[in-house]
């Protein structure tokens, strides 16, 4: 099997249904004039879909820790951030950087990158630019930079703890696939064939395997021929602050057998 997936094949294989292909026009209209669509279309993934776990394991224990001293309570009523976005998705530009590094970035690394030229249009500025204009609304200085930290930090181990889970799904034969495009517009965390993955910790506001106010693959892959089949990979909130949060190794034995038997069969 190819490892490089492009996002010609991502659009391919997802917009399967009239509902799906309006999502990929409206998205090329509202990009028209920023880039993204170009960088997207552009942008071909191999390292997310090669990484051993090994190496995965090597990041997580040599990253500085995201959220550095912050902590939810103290920046968790900072709207502005706390909803904000840019043209760019964050999950864009960690995309872009691992491919460009040719490696899963440490945090540290990650916001190296962010600041150089080559990246720094796409996330550094416009955070900058959010905090600011927090700053200019009434909040402290010091709480708008923490609440934008805690974003994007919490992103970032979303991001590590996706490429931790695919690496060990790869190492007991479950080949998945990962690209920007199905991620930020399908809501994609991967896909095996026609099987979707969704991994994400519960949260009754924001979303469970039940419920929760954010849109799912469900959703937007709605109506697809053949239709596709969605696996909910949930996980219990984190017990412990400042290490990264990965799934216990029973959890995604289990996933496995429950999912992906043929892996468990061969």
């Amino acid at each position: 099997m190819n490892d490089v997936v492009t996002a010609e094949q991502v659009e391919r294989h997802f917009a399967r249904s009239a509902h799906t292909r309006a999502l990929v026009n409206r998205w090329v209209e509202r990009h028209g004039d920023d880039g993204v669509v170009d960088a997207v279309r552009d942008h071909r993934s191999r390292v997310v879909n090669t990484a051993t776990l090994e190496e995965v394991k090597e990041v997580c224990a040599a990253t500085d820790h995201a959220l550095g001293e912050v902590k939810r309570k103290d920046v968790k009523d900072v709207r502005s951030i706390n909803d904000w976005t840019c043209p760019f998705a964050v999950s864009h530009v960690f995309h872009f950087i691992t491919e460009a590094i040719g490696t899963i970035p440490t945090y540290q690394e990650f916001q190296k990158q962010c600041e150089s030229p080559r990246f720094r249009h796409m996330l550094w500025t416009p955070a900058l630019q959010a905090i600011a204009a927090c700053i200019e609304d009434g909040t402290p200085e010091r709480i708008a930079r923490h609440a934008m930290k805690w974003r994007i930090g919490n992103f970032y181990y979303s991001f590590l703890r996706e490429q931790w889970v695919h690496a060990y799904l790869r190492s007991h034969g479950v080949m998945t696939r990962q690209h920007p495009l199905a991620d930020a517009l399908f809501a994609v965390d991967g896909w095996a064939g026609d099987k979707v993955i969704s991994l994400y910790i519960g949260n009754q506001d924001y979303r469970t395997t039940n419920g929760g106010r954010k849109r799912t693959p469900r959703h937007h892959l709605r109506g697809g021929r053949p239709p596709f089949t969605f696996i909910d990979m949930e996980l219990p909130p984190a017990d412990s602050f400042g290490v990264v949060y990965i799934p216990r190794r029973h959890e995604v034995d289990d996933w496995i057998h429950r999912y992906f038997p043929e892996a468990v069969a061969s």
